[in-house]
């Protein structure tokens, strides 16, 4: 398989919510970073022998993968928070053994494991995320897509018994999720717990395509993202109603500005190829894999 400077990424979660994130791998892989061939593949579908690839990057949330069935260096690519232990710690085993470097989407877990294998790599703009829809009419209030825990439904329902058309998908992805986004007014990311960080793969799908958004804010970092620049953030459930109401007050104008201001500030300081290189570049004296 290697010939030229090639990559395989693997998704070992669930395919639809993270083929974005490997696209926006793939893409600054390919694009920005003269990678020869990118693949994409789901961890279900690896049957050994594998072939050699330059990269091997695993996008890992919670399911148990052998890295050793891959040939070339070996990343994760970790998704999850260091204190989610859903699964009896088997995402902090992951950190330890089998790759040659871990890329952090939390800035919390680089904190806890700050070494030349262990890099700081959050989620950045890509254009990936853009899409060519056009603008219709908005007749959704709020809109949530993501995992329904107890606690985002109790805060959605809350919003709706304001009297605001509330939409909610736990499993709706790509240009369907994207259309539902471009009918609303306020696209809003909620923790799905009171521990919970900042996510970025909630928020880029409305960002990308220049449409509002209001975060809740996060217990630990942003990333690359700013705060009331890139997002409006609130503090929490009062908060967040005083904040819908002055935004949906303000008209679709306002809105609009606000949208498109953040995402010509994000295309400039927030560019997700930047930060990847980072990753990937010698790091206290470790290897670059560049």
């Amino acid at each position: 398989m290697e010939s030229g400077r090639t990559a395989l990424i693997v998704i070992v979660a669930n395919w639809h919510a993270f083929i974005e994130l490997a696209e926006m791998i793939k893409y600054s892989l390919v694009n920005k970073m003269g990678f020869d061939r990118v693949d994409i593949v789901d961890d279900k579908d690896i049957t050994p022998p594998v072939a050699r690839y330059t990269l091997n990057f695993v996008i890992k949330s919670f399911r148990p993968f052998n890295s050793g069935l891959l040939n070339g260096h070996r990343l994760i690519f970790q998704t999850e928070e260091c204190w989610n232990d859903r699964e009896n710690g088997m995402y902090r085993g992951d950190l330890h053994s089998g790759y040659d470097r871990t890329l952090e989407m939390y800035d919390e877990n680089l904190k806890l494991r700050n070494t030349g294998t262990v890099v700081y790599c959050p989620v950045g703009y890509s254009p990936v995320w853009e899409r060519d829809l056009p603008r219709v009419d908005e007749d959704i209030d709020i809109f949530f897509h993501g995992s329904l825990t107890p606690r985002r439904r109790d805060f959605l329902s809350s919003l709706a018994q304001e009297g605001y058309i509330v939409r909610e998908a736990s499993a709706v992805w790509g240009e369907e999720r994207d259309k539902i986004i471009m009918r609303s007014k306020i696209v809003i990311n909620v923790k799905a717990s009171d521990r919970w960080s900042f996510g970025p793969l909630h928020c880029l799908p409305a960002q990308a395509n220049k449409k509002f958004i209001m975060a809740e804010k996060a217990n630990g970092g942003y990333g690359p993202f700013i705060p009331n620049r890139h997002f409006i953030e609130y503090n929490d459930l009062s908060d967040c109603k005083d904040k819908v109401k002055h935004w949906l007050d303000l008209g679709r104008e306002k809105r609009d500005e606000f949208a498109l201001s953040a995402y010509n500030d994000m295309v400039k300081t927030c560019d997700f190829t930047d930060i990847l290189k980072r990753a990937l570049e010698s790091n206290k004296g470790g290897k670059s894999f560049l």
